[in-house]
C-alpha cells in the first residue's frame, strides 16, 4: 500500500511539473510570436510557424488562434486567415474575430462579401467580446475604438461600391464613436465628401481631450476655407502662439536690489544709411580715444607744465 501511494505521489508530481513547464513553453511562444508580429524586422513566416505550434499546444484558445490569423494576415494569406478566422464560428461571436475577417475580405476585393462579414451596423454594438470589451476600451486619445475602426471599414467598402452616401455616413460615425480615428476624417476631406459647412459642424462636435486643443485646430485648418479667411488667420495664430506657461522667477536666486527689465526684443538695427555713418563714426572715436589712454606717450607725458 506504501509503495502503491508513494508512485501516485510521484506521477501526479511529474504530472504537475510537466503542467507547468507546458503553461511556461506556452507563455514563452505566445511572447515570440508578438515578437515576430510588432518587430519591424518582418518575421513573418517565424510568427507563422510559431503560432501553428502555440495553436496545437494550447489546444486551440481563443487568443492563440487570433494570433495565428493576425500571422498569416501580416504575411499577406487572407485566405488562410479567414479560414482560421472562421474556425468554430468564432468571427460570430468575437467582435474582433469579425473586424479581422472583413479586413481580409477586403484585402482580397470582396467588398460585397466584406459588408456581409460586417453587417448592416445594428447589431454591431451588441456583439459579446472575452477578447475585446467595448466597456474596456482605452482611455479617450490612447488608442482608436474597435467599434470605430469598423465603422471606417464599413464606409470604405460602401465608397468602393460607389454608394458614396452610406460611405459618407458611416465615415461620419467613426468620427463620432472616436475622434481620434483621422482615416475617417481625412477620406471626407480628401474625398471632398462634405460642404465647408459640415466639415466644420463635424469638427465642432467631436469629443477629444481637453489638453488636445491643438488637435481640433489642426482640423479646423484642414476644412475648406471659403469665406472663412478672418477664422483661419485666427487658428493659424494660435497654433503658432507658444503653449508653454510663463516661467515664474527663480525663489533660490534672490534678488538683491532692483533690476532694469529685460527686453525680449532684438536689437534695433540702423534703418538709414546716415544712421549707419554715424554708427561707424563714433566706433572709430571710442577706438581713438582708447588707443590715446594707453599709449606709451601718453603714460610717459609731463603731468605738470
Amino acid at each position: 500500500a506504501f509503495e502503491r501511494a508513494s508512485d501516485v505521489i510521484i506521477n501526479n508530481w511529474k504530472y504537475a511539473r510537466a503542467s507547468v513547464s507546458m503553461i511556461d513553453t506556452q507563455a514563452r511562444l505566445r511572447a515570440l510570436v508578438v515578437h515576430c508580429l510588432n518587430t519591424p524586422l518582418g518575421l513573418h513566416s517565424s510568427a507563422c510557424f510559431y503560432a501553428d505550434k502555440l495553436v496545437t499546444l494550447s489546444g486551440g484558445k481563443p487568443q492563440d488562434v487570433y494570433l495565428l490569423a493576425q500571422a498569416y494576415f501580416v504575411s499577406k494569406q487572407y485566405r488562410r486567415a479567414l479560414m482560421v478566422l472562421k474556425q468554430d464560428d468564432m468571427h460570430e461571436r468575437e467582435l474582433q474575430f469579425k473586424y479581422l475577417a472583413a479586413r481580409c475580405l477586403a484585402e482580397c476585393k470582396d467588398w460585397e462579401e466584406c459588408l456581409g462579414m460586417l453587417g448592416d451596423g445594428n447589431d454591431v454594438d451588441s456583439l459579446s467580446s472575452a477578447l475585446y470589451d467595448s466597456k474596456a476600451e482605452a482611455e479617450l486619445g490612447q488608442a482608436v475604438s474597435l467599434h470605430a475602426c469598423m465603422y471606417l471599414l464599413r464606409a470604405r467598402a460602401y465608397e468602393m461600391l460607389d454608394n458614396r452616401a452610406r460611405a459618407i455616413f458611416w465615415y461620419r460615425q467613426a468620427l463620432l464613436k472616436d475622434a481620434y480615428c483621422f482615416e475617417a476624417f481625412n477620406a471626407l476631406i480628401e474625398g471632398h465628401m462634405l460642404s465647408a459647412e459640415e466639415e466644420l459642424d463635424l469638427v465642432n462636435k467631436l469629443k477629444l481631450r481637453s489638453e488636445d486643443r491643438w488637435m481640433q485646430l489642426l482640423l479646423r485648418a484642414k476644412c475648406k476655407k471659403y469665406n472663412l479667411h478672418d477664422q483661419m488667420e485666427g487658428i493659424l495664430q494660435e497654433l503658432e502662439a507658444d503653449p508653454r506657461p510663463p516661467q515664474a522667477p527663480n525663489a533660490h536666486c534672490p534678488q538683491t536690489g532692483p533690476t532694469a527689465p529685460v527686453s525680449t526684443q532684438p536689437p534695433s538695427m540702423p534703418s538709414t544709411l546716415h544712421q549707419q555713418q554715424q554708427q561707424c563714426q563714433q566706433q572709430q572715436q571710442d577706438q581713438h580715444h582708447h588707443n590715446q589712454l594707453f599709449s606709451p606717450e601718453y603714460s610717459t607725458a609731463p603731468v605738470g607744465p
